[in-house]
């Protein structure tokens, strides 16, 4: 007898242990772990399930609490009641489900039918992980796999795919629209990768406003974009082309970088069609466009340059060519060597480049600027010396871009500085812009004749302007033949 009640002791404490690791293990797993009967009710949950699912056990306990999402509901009972029929288990089920608070996670579970000693099915045992930071991982590779990274619109990968798609499925007629930032190489030189990654953003913001649903919008190389318009007519297509174009416009009116592109479009109407030819089609549309669109920019950086000032700049006037010739017979009368009159040339052509990088608002504003905008108007001269450092061909010249509105008594910009201090250079465009500035229409403004043009040069001279070279210029301009400089108020 005393032995069997030793038994029975060893027994129990052994089940007691074995209870206390279960127990152990089950409150300090990660899982959530349920045992249901085969009505659904909760016969167990796991003390963690607050954490999991936002019920608590008391909420839960002998009580069917359905938190699968109902985008995944259909999924879910069709395993659950093939469980409950053949008696078979199931393995690493995902799905999306929801908290007592509404938020969204993610769900895996696995489960295993339980029976008695006689074999009669009795329940059903789950193990709920929460994947969601997994999931999102996933959603996140997923994503960049057909995602461009920098403006989030659809990559080539993506793109090609779709077009693969296209040539089995009846979406006719498919318009393309093809499109290309023009000068992008050009702006990452000069102005440094990051403003032309602005620039392929805003350019995504516009197609992407641009579009319909469901349309596809794709980077598909560097400065190129790609877009996929299923069910559309030549017209449709056609609007959402001049859409682009006018949204590009509209973007540059704020913008201190200008954007434009050159767009093509094709339209493939029926299955025998081959995609790859209505890409290309609109692809060769688009080329064709950028080729006309760019005769008046040569190959060169100076060229493009050049362009690109004519373009924003509408106060760049007619005296140019002739100040150019002043500018140029004031270095020689000043003993510049000829390597030093080039760099002039050159510097009177581009001094003012600082300007594509200042808003079209404020560039081209009919009427006084306020002072906020003045101080914008200002920063011309760092934006060009960043530019001209970028640039070899205007590495000589880019102190003189920056310095070319310091005043001889220091009270110019940006640095103050004064005297000799001022290069050279800068110091003979300083006399040449303002000169070219007063006898330049604008509308807030009454235009000078040459006559009180000199005669405000020989009064700045010693506070604006370097007085020896303000001497020089004034005697050129004098013995100059009066056809060579016309008067505004003749012409």
């Amino acid at each position: 007898m005393k032995q069997q009640i030793e038994a029975r002791k060893r027994a129990e404490k052994s089940l007691w242990e074995a209870k206390e690791r279960f127990r152990t293990i089950v409150e300090t797993a990660p899982s959530l772990l349920t045992i249901t009967d085969e009505e659904g009710n909760n016969l167990y949950v796991s003390p963690n399930c607050k954490k999991i699912t936002g019920y608590t056990q008391e909420e839960l306990q002998g009580r069917v609490i359905w938190w699968v999402h109902e985008d995944d509901t259909p999924a879910a009972k069709e395993f659950f009641e093939r469980t409950f029929r053949l008696g078979v288990g199931g393995k690493d089920f995902e799905y999306k489900a929801v908290r007592k608070n509404g938020e969204v996670w993610y769900a895996s579970s696995s489960w295993e039918p339980f029976r008695d000693e006689q074999d009669k099915f009795l329940g059903i045992v789950f193990q709920t992980a929460d994947i969601t930071e997994r999931k999102k991982t996933e959603e996140k590779v997923k994503y960049l796999s057909f995602h461009d990274f920098l403006t989030g619109l659809y990559n080539r990968a993506f793109f090609e795919e779709e077009m693969k798609r296209l040539n089995t499925v009846r979406k006719y007629p498919v318009g393309i629209i093809m499109a290309d930032i023009d000068k992008l190489k050009f702006i990452n030189d000069a102005f440094g990768h990051a403003e032309g990654d602005e620039l392929l953003k805003r350019m995504a913001n516009i197609l992407v406003s641009a579009t319909r649903k469901e349309d596809v919008v794709a980077r598909t190389g560097g400065d190129e974009f790609a877009i996929i318009l299923p069910n559309v007519d030549e017209e449709t297509t056609q609007s959402l082309y001049n859409r682009i174009i006018d949204a590009c416009k509209d973007s540059n009116r704020e913008a201190s970088l200008r954007l434009t592109v050159s767009l093509g479009y094709s339209i493939q109407y029926g299955q025998y069609e081959d995609m790859q030819e209505a890409l290309r089609a609109a692809d060769d549309h688009m080329y064709g466009n950028k080729l006309v669109s760019s005769k008046a920019v040569r190959g060169n950086v100076i060229d493009t340059l050049i362009f690109m000032l004519a373009e924003r700049d509408i106060h760049r006037e007619k005296h140019s060519k002739q100040l150019q010739k002043i500018a140029l017979s004031l270095g020689k009368d000043k003993g510049l060597s000829e390597h030093r009159l080039e760099e002039l040339r050159l510097l009177v052509i581009l001094y003012d480049i600082g300007k594509i990088g200042i808003p079209d608002s404020i560039l081209n504003k009919p009427e006084t600027l306020t002072s906020e905008e003045w101080e914008g108007m200002k920063k011309h001269c760092a934006i060009g010396h960043r530019i001209a450092r970028n640039i070899p061909e205007l590495v000589p010249v880019a102190k003189d871009i920056l310095c070319h509105h310091e005043w001889w008594n220091g009270k110019g910009y940006p640095r103050g500085l004064k005297g000799e201090e001022i290069p050279l250079l800068a110091r003979i465009i300083s006399i040449m812009d303002a000169y070219n500035a007063m006898l330049s229409q604008r509308s807030y403004k009454k235009t000078m004749s040459k006559e009180e043009a000199m005669k405000e040069i020989k009064k700045g001279a010693g506070t604006q302007f370097d007085p020896e070279l303000a001497e020089r210029f004034l005697k050129i301009v004098r013995v100059r033949d009066k056809d060579k400089i016309e008067d505004p108020k003749s012409s």
